[in-house]
């Protein structure tokens, strides 16, 4: 062989299998977000992956306290690679599909906690309270009470009048 077309061979070669790869960046808003690409994590906050390759579909998915993200990616067919798979011999054609440059992501804002209690209503311990001085937070059914009260002063509703006259028998009265 001539030294020039050796030459040409080892330059094609040279050019082809330079070994740099085109790198997508997924970054998201939170720095201490969780990144995984199909399962395997790959970093925290920003994380990059290679960009070119065969053609697929990736689920990737950002976790942050309590929160999923989930995003599905494809390599798609780009100028790169027509390019590339005139120069390669059309094997470009199958291995030179890419993934789009970058994928921002913002994760929604966490809903603020509201508390149960408010900071009028105080939670009394029942085992170091005294029992005769309880808050009814709730009236019960046939009682009416006050704000605090003992358990002696709770007072029975009056019944109401019906037109027509009963026995003393409670279970016999009408509500």
């Amino acid at each position: 062989m001539s030294f020039q077309i050796r030459l040409t061979l080892l330059v094609s070669i040279l050019f082809i299998s330079t070994g740099c790869h085109r790198m997508m960046t997924i970054k998201t808003d939170q720095p201490d977000s969780d990144i995984y690409v199909n399962g395997d994590h790959i970093g925290q906050g920003t994380a990059t992956i290679k960009r070119m390759g065969f053609p697929e579909t990736t689920v990737i998915k950002v976790e942050h306290g309590g929160q999923v993200e989930t995003y599905t990616i494809s390599r798609t067919m780009t100028l790169s690679t027509i390019g590339l798979g005139v120069i390669s011999m059309y094997t470009g054609f199958l291995w030179a599909w890419e993934y789009p440059e970058s994928l921002d992501i913002d994760l929604p804002e966490q809903p603020v906690e509201k508390n149960v209690v408010s900071e009028s209503e105080s939670w009394t311990n029942p085992w170091t309270d005294n029992p005769f001085k309880t808050r009814i937070m709730k009236a019960k059914k046939g009682l009416t009470t006050n704000e605090n009260t003992g358990p002696n002063e709770a007072k029975p509703k009056q019944a109401r009048s019906s037109s027509k006259t009963s026995s003393g028998d409670p279970w016999t009265q009408p509500l």
